[in-house]
């Protein structure tokens, strides 16, 4: 996908038009984030409702050339932020309050129907490749695995 200078310079446009006017930056810097030398970059957005798993694949993602567009700590806000931020990837974890992986993963997968969402839980073997696929998840991969596992996995589903 490439964008031509028109349309990095609309986007220059309503970066300050919003500076401005008060608009939401969020999105904004989102997208301009994704116009790099007229190639999408690889923004990730990590669901996990541990902190400390979240910082740990944020910095590991981040060593990897990835960007971090958006956390959350629960599928709802998972949703809200794959709906500002527009990520290339999703990292989802299966157990979390409010909103399950699962449950969300279908909703997900409505708001960005092409973008790969990796399940990554420690209950791997306890969900069905039937009922993970049926719900929209591209693949999963166990807590268990090292992170080079997961960045492999990452580097497979968005090719440079």
């Amino acid at each position: 996908m490439s964008h031509s200078p028109e349309s990095k310079g609309k986007c220059l446009y309503q970066w300050t038009h919003s500076l401005t006017y008060g608009r939401d930056m969020t999105a904004l810097w989102a997208r301009a984030a994704s116009i790099t030398m007229g190639q999408p970059s690889k923004t990730v957005l990590i669901v996990d409702d541990s902190a400390a798993i979240r910082q740990e694949l944020r910095e590991e993602f981040t060593l990897h050339g990835y960007t971090v567009c958006a956390e959350a700590e629960n599928g709802r806000q998972a949703i809200v932020q794959a709906q500002s931020h527009h990520p290339r990837l999703i990292i989802l974890d299966l157990s979390m309050p409010v909103m399950n992986g699962l449950d969300s993963a279908p909703l997900l997968r409505k708001i960005l129907p092409g973008t790969p969402i990796i399940l990554y839980t420690a209950f791997a073997d306890a969900v069905s490749t039937l009922d993970m696929r049926a719900r929209g998840v591209t693949t999963i991969l166990a807590k268990s695995e090292p992170l080079a596992s997961l960045i492999a996995l990452a580097d497979r589903l968005l090719p440079a």
